[in-house]
C-alpha cells in the first residue's frame, strides 16, 4: 500500500496537516561521525526509505534502531514523529516532536508536530506553548493562530476564539481554518444560523475541504436537519472511504429516519472490510440491538460476507442472544477458528443440539487456552444443564470477568444465578453486565422483564434510568422508563420520558460506547 494511502487512515492529522507550514525534509547528515553516528545515519536513512516506500512497521523497528544509537539527533526525532504519525500513533508521534523540539527549539516542524499532535491528544499546554513559539518566529502565521483558537474554545474562551479566527479570515477570508474557527465560536454560543452563514459566505463558489463538509455536520446536526446531515454525511463517506466512524454515524442516521435498507447495505459493506476493528464491531451490534432485529435478509445468510473472522462471530453472536440459535449456526457456516468453534459449541448446548463431539471441543479449546470465553461460557452452561449450579458459577464468573465485552460470561452467569434461586446474587449479575456493557439493551431489556416479573416495579425503573443515562439518544430507553414510571405511580416522570423520548427521535449522534476515547479538534462534536 502506498504512503498515501495509508495516511489516509489516519484522522484528526491528516485534516489539519494540510493548514501548517510545510516542513523541509532534513536530510540525516552528521559532521565528523563517530562509529555511532554513522551507524545512526545509515539506519535513520534506511528507514526514511522504509517510510516513503509505505513499509511502516519496519521503518518504525528502523528508526527505534537509529535512536538507540543517538538520541539527540532531531533529525532522527522528527522521523521517527512521520512514522508515528504514518502509523496512526499520536502519542509516539507527539513524544518524538516534543523530543526533537527539545534538541533544536526553532524546528519548524517539530513546532508543528507539537501543536497540531498536541491538539488531538488532548496535549493542550504544550500545543499552546508550541503555538507561541512558532508566532514568535512568524507572527500571524495562521497554523499557529488557529491552534490558539481551538485551545480557547476548549478552554470556553469563546471571544478569544472569535479574536483569532477574525485574525487569520483578515488575512484570507476564505481560509478554512479561520471559517471553522469562527463556526465553532458561534456554535458555542447558540448562534447556529450565523455560524452556517459564515461558512456559506466564505465558501461561495469553492470546493468545499472535507473539515468545512464536518463542520457543516455538526452544525446541520445540532439543529437536527437529518436531510442536510445526509448530504454531509454522503460527501464525507466518498472524501475519506475507509473511516468506519462515518459510516456508522451515517447508518445511525438512516435507521432514525426510516432508511433502513441504506442503513442495512453500509453496515454489511463495513463487516467485510478486512481492517474493521473490534471497537467498529460492537457499536454495529449496537446500533442493531436498538434499531434492527434483521440486518441480515434471511436468504443471505449462508451468503454473508464477512472481512473478519471477528465480524463473523459477533454477528452470529448477535442472532444467538436475540434468540435465533439456527440462524447464528447458518452465520457461523463450516466453523475454522477456536472462537467460532467454542461459539457453535455455546449455541449447541443452548438449542439442545449437542453432541458427545460438543463437549470434546470445549475440553479441547480449554486445554490449549483455559480464557478461552465462549467455551467458559459453554462448559458452565454444561455443568448448569447437568444440575452442577455451584460448579458452573466459576467458569461463569471466571467468563464474565476474562472477557467483559462479550455477553456470553454475564448472561451465563445469569441463568446460573437464576437456577440456584438467588434473586439478589442474579440482579448483582445483571448489574454487572450493565456496568460493563451500557450499550447491550437486550441485556437490559431481560433485566427490566426480570425484574417486572417478580413485581420489583423500583428495580424495573432503576433498570430504565441506567439505560438513559448511558444511551440517551435512543428514544427506546426512554419509552422504557415512561413505562416504568407509569408502573410505580409517577405521573410526571411518565410524562418526561415520553417528552425526552420524542425528543430523541431527532437527536442524530452515536451516543460513546465504554473506552471510547472523545474526539478531539475538528472530528469531535462542537464545544456548546
Amino acid at each position: 500500500m502506498e504512503i498515501r494511502q495509508r495516511l489516509t487512515n489516519l484522522s484528526y492529522v491528516r485534516r489539519v496537516s494540510q493548514w501548517f507550514t510545510p516542513a523541509i525534509l532534513l536530510p540525516i547528515a552528521l559532521a565528523g561521525c563517530s562509529g555511532s553516528q554513522t551507524k545512526a545515519q545509515q539506519l535513520g536513512e534506511q528507514a526514511d526509505a522504509l517510510l516513503q516506500a509505505g513499509n511502516i512497521g519496519y521503518a518504525r523497528y528502523t528508526i527505534d534502531a537509529a535512536i538507540r544509537e543517538r538520541d539527540d539527533i532531531a533529525a532522527l526525532q522528527i522521523l521517527k514523529g512521520r512514522i508515528a504519525v504514518a502509523q496512526g500513533d499520536r502519542e509516539s508521534a507527539f513524544n518524538a516532536y516534543s523530543n526533537a523540539m527539545s534538541l533544536d527549539a526553532t524546528n519548524m516542524e517539530a513546532m508543528q508536530g507539537v501543536t497540531q499532535l498536541g491538539l488531538a491528544i488532548g496535549r493542550w499546554d504544550q500545543a499552546d506553548a508550541a503555538a507561541d513559539k512558532i508566532l514568535i518566529i512568524i507572527p500571524g502565521e495562521p497554523s499557529a493562530v488557529f491552534a490558539k483558537g481551538l485551545i480557547a474554545l476548549s478552554q470556553r474562551r469563546i471571544d478569544d476564539a472569535l479574536k483569532f479566527a477574525d485574525t487569520i479570515l483578515t488575512t484570507n477570508p476564505r481560509d478554512a481554518r479561520g471559517l471553522i474557527l469562527k463556526a465553532r465560536a458561534l456554535y458555542a454560543r447558540e448562534r447556529i444560523d450565523d455560524a452556517l452563514a459564515t461558512l456559506d459566505k466564505g465558501t461561495a463558489g469553492g470546493t468545499l475541504e472535507d473539515p468545512i463538509i464536518a463542520t457543516y455536520l455538526e452544525l446541520h446536526r445540532r439543529k437536527r436537519d437529518a436531510a442536510a446531515m445526509l448530504k454531509d454525511m454522503v460527501a464525507l463517506e466518498r472524501m475519506r472511504p475507509r473511516e468506519a466512524r462515518i459510516r456508522l454515524d451515517l447508518a445511525n442516521l438512516r435507521y432514525k429516519t426510516g432508511d433502513t435498507a441504506g442503513a442495512r447495505d453500509g453496515l454489511l459493506r463495513l463487516i467485510e472490510r478486512r481492517d474493521l476493528t473490534a471497537a467498529s464491531m460492537m457499536r454495529i451490534v449496537a446500533i442493531w440491538q436498538q434499531y434492527d432485529r434483521d440486518p441480515i435478509a434471511k436468504d443471505a445468510l449462508a451468503s454473508a460476507a464477512f472481512g473478519t473472522d471477528r465480524a463473523r462471530v459477533e454477528t452470529a453472536r448477535y442472532y444467538l442472544d436475540t434468540g435465533r440459535p439456527a440462524e447464528a449456526m447458518t452465520i457461523l457456516g463450516p466453523v475454522a477458528s477456536e472462537d467460532a468453534k467454542a461459539l457453535a459449541a455455546r449455541i449447541q448446548l443452548l438449542s439442545g443440539t449437542a453432541t458427545p463431539e460438543t463437549t470434546a471441543t470445549i475440553d479441547a479449546i480449554l486445554a490449549k487456552d483455559e480464557t478461552q470465553c465462549d467455551a467458559l461460557a459453554a462448559r458452565a452452561t454444561m455443568k448448569l444443564q447437568r444440575g452442577a449450579a455451584r460448579d458452573a458459577v466459576v467458569d461463569a464468573q471466571h467468563a464474565a470477568a476474562e472477557c467483559p465485552a462479550n455477553s456470553a460470561g454475564h448472561r451465563t452467569l445469569i441463568a446460573v444465578r437464576r437456577a440456584m434461586g438467588d434473586r439478589m446474587a442474579e440482579f448483582r449479575a445483571y448489574d454487572a453486565a450493565l456496568s460493563a456493557m451500557p450499550w447491550d439493551v437486550l441485556i437490559a431489556q431481560d433485566y427490566y422483564d426480570r425484574a417486572k416479573a417478580l413485581g420489583d416495579s423500583t428495580k424495573a425503573l432503576s433498570v430504565a434510568r441506567q439505560v438513559t443515562r448511558a444511551l440517551p439518544s435512543w428514544p427506546g430507553g426512554w419509552m422504557m422508563q415512561a413505562r416504568a414510571c407509569a408502573a410505580v405511580g409517577d405521573t410526571a416522570c411518565r410524562q418526561d420520558a415520553e417528552r425526552r423520548a420524542d425528543e430523541a427521535k431527532t437527536v442524530y449522534r452515536l451516543d460513546p460506547l465504554p473506552g471510547e476515547a472523545p474526539a478531539r479538534g475538528l472530528d469531535g462534536s462542537m464545544q456548546k
